[in-house]
């Protein structure tokens, strides 16, 4: 059977979680990542911040193990673009670019990324100087802000011919994430590297941030088996990121419909969705 999707963590960078991250990745760790392998798959994407830091054959011998039906992202690091590491990508297919910048310069690695013949390109945003940004024009923007003027940049980014489907990403037609909608419509997927997790049914597995213990074959450090109303309120939080919402016919949805606070949500073809996302957290909140 294919899987949905599958994420592989690079540990380079990790401004999420807060894992510890890896100057150099040894070979032992890209062979461990190829063992667990078992595709094709619909999407895979690999994370980590700046995966160019791997060396050449190393991205080589693990792109090449890599058996992908329609979406192949990568993260990369504006500051890091090596062109022959770029021509690497090309040639094992991947389709989709998520560029990080730091300090919010993406110029001169968008246009690096567009010559090297990549169109599908999303720009990670971790503040909330936009402008450069949409003078750019970019597929996909993930914007990761949460000041008091946020209603304010949400309304500038769709005002640049944007859609938000997602609670901190907004695309052109046809460029939304596969990876983030698989996510939040809480679908099957799995995670391979350090810290990466997995989901499956009401199994989710965590895999640990320890190198000498993953290299050793303790993959996870949490395996998590969620009870009935544990996996309908995760189900529920998921859905409740996207713009559409979760459907009314949706099992998680009729199981706390009574519990939940519709003067925050509203019926949208058959679907119940946040008036505002800013309530999200007051309507799970009530419910737990």
């Amino acid at each position: 059977m294919m899987n949905r999707a599958l994420y592989i963590q690079i540990p380079f960078y990790d401004f999420i979680y807060g894992g510890p991250v890896y100057d150099y990745i040894d070979d032992k760790y890209i062979d461990h990542l190829i063992d667990d392998l078992f595709g094709p798959y619909t999407n895979v994407y690999i994370g980590g911040g700046d995966v160019l830091k791997l060396e050449s054959y190393q991205l080589e011998n693990l792109l090449k193990e890599i058996k992908v039906k329609h979406h192949f992202s990568i993260e990369l690091d504006v500051s890091n673009l090596v062109e022959d590491k770029l021509e690497i990508l090309k040639k094992y297919g991947v389709n989709r670019i998520c560029l990080r910048s730091v300090d919010s310069n993406f110029e001169e690695g968008y246009l690096k990324l567009k010559e090297a013949g990549f169109d599908n390109i999303s720009l990670e945003v971790l503040g909330k100087d936009l402008d450069e940004v949409l003078a750019l024009n970019p597929a996909h923007i993930s914007i990761y802000y949460e000041g008091n003027d946020y209603g304010n940049l949400i309304q500038n980014i769709l005002e640049h011919g944007y859609s938000q489907y997602e609670i901190s990403s907004f695309s052109k037609p046809g460029f939304e994430s596969a990876q983030t909608l698989i996510y939040y419509n809480f679908e099957n997927h799995m995670g391979l590297g350090l810290g990466a997790g997995s989901h499956l049914g009401q199994v989710r597995t965590v895999n640990t941030w320890e190198m000498e213990d993953y290299l050793n074959g303790k993959r996870f450090s949490e395996v998590i088996y969620l009870n009935r109303e544990d996996y309908y309120f995760e189900r529920l939080m998921m859905k409740l990121h996207l713009v559409k919402g979760i459907a009314e016919v949706d099992s998680a949805y009729q199981y706390f419909k009574d519990k939940l606070n519709h003067d925050y949500l509203e019926n949208r073809d058959g679907y119940v969705a946040l008036k505002d996302f800013r309530y999200l957290d007051t309507v799970l909140l009530d419910i737990i």
